[in-house]
């Protein structure tokens, strides 16, 4: 559960990251802007100890400014994803503090109903996230009628998607209806928890022997990893398609056969709405088995290597994150 809730911060933080406010008309001296802009651009390059020491700094000298208090609690939350269970409490509960703090000053700031939403599912309180992330969305739908500057209504329609982002993810999380709830699943495997860390996402397609054609529950599955994939929590991500053969066969032909799957999965997932800069395509040949069970391929039949199951896991692709752009 406790793995659960911080790969949510990172979700939830991601969120953020996309254009914002800065400190116009604000009361603040030019060192405390100047802190809070460089604070907030470390942040937005997923900088997070770096950003959590500049927007401290901004926070000293202007308490009062309610994006400052809140983008400092995200730096916290996402920075608690890579820390020891300790700290990453304390971590988590300054941040609350925060933004109870920003919402105490700025009621109607959208981005402070969003980081609450972020706390309460990390917290486990799905209902509660609900609220919040529809208090945002309600905000800005608001704000997107009466607003006529197109470069607001740009920041304002983006922040909005991100809104929309969160709510979903708190309803589902809330009513646990099976398939929203799997797609959440699949959600939080796609999302690294650690800085710099490149997971291999327990989830894979497989192939029948000798084919780089998708079988049906390939696509059924796909289809599900393109509508999480598509969403906007994943910009400036990057995923691996890897693809993989069994051992049987010429090692150069296998090499071209499990490119021609990797590419085809990324084919399939672009068709299907994910942006194509998010998935790159590799094949790997048969250098990297699943399972490293001995077969003797010329005594097998062509229908013994497709139904062999060991053979089977050995065809497949897998995803892999490779970090940010």
């Amino acid at each position: 559960m406790d793995e659960r809730r911080v790969a949510l911060a990172a979700l939830a933080t991601m969120i953020w990251l996309g254009a914002g406010p800065v400190f116009s008309a604000s009361p603040c001296s030019q060192e405390a802007t100047k802190s809070y802009r460089e604070g907030r651009r470390l942040f937005i390059g997923k900088e997070y100890g770096k950003a959590e020491q500049e927007l401290r700094r901004a926070k000293n000298l202007c308490p009062g400014h309610a994006l400052t208090l809140t983008y400092l609690g995200l730096a916290l939350a996402r920075g608690a994803a890579s820390v020891p269970a300790l700290q990453r409490k304390a971590k988590l509960d300054e941040a609350r503090d925060l933004f109870q703090r920003a919402l105490g000053l700025r009621p109607g700031l959208p981005r402070v109903n969003m980081a609450f939403g972020t706390l309460y599912m990390v917290g486990g309180d799905y209902a509660s996230a609900e609220v919040k992330f529809q208090q945002a969305v309600s905000k800005l739908e608001r704000l997107l009628e009466i607003v006529s500057n197109e470069q607001k209504r740009r920041a304002y329609g983006s922040l909005l998607r991100r809104a929309r982002d969160g709510l979903q993810v708190a309803r589902s999380l809330k009513t646990g209806m099976a398939n929203e709830l799997s797609e959440e699943e699949l959600l939080l495997r796609f999302l690294p928890t650690k800085a710099n860390e490149r997971p291999r996402i327990p989830f894979k397609i497989q192939f029948a022997f000798d084919s780089p054609s998708l079988e049906p529950d390939g696509r059924k599955i796909l289809d599900r990893v393109a509508r999480v994939l598509s969403r906007p929590v994943f910009d400036g991500s990057v995923y691996e398609v890897g693809g993989h053969t069994d051992q049987c066969g010429d090692a150069n032909y296998n090499q071209l056969l499990s490119e021609k799957r990797a590419k085809v999965v990324r084919k399939y997932l672009v068709t299907k709405g994910v942006p194509s800069s998010r998935l790159q395509a590799r094949g790997y040949g048969k250098a990297a088995p699943l399972l490293k069970e001995s077969k003797d391929c010329r005594a097998m039949t062509r229908a013994q290597k497709d139904a062999d199951s060991v053979l089977a896991k050995n065809r497949r692709t897998e995803f892999t994150y490779l970090g940010g752009q």
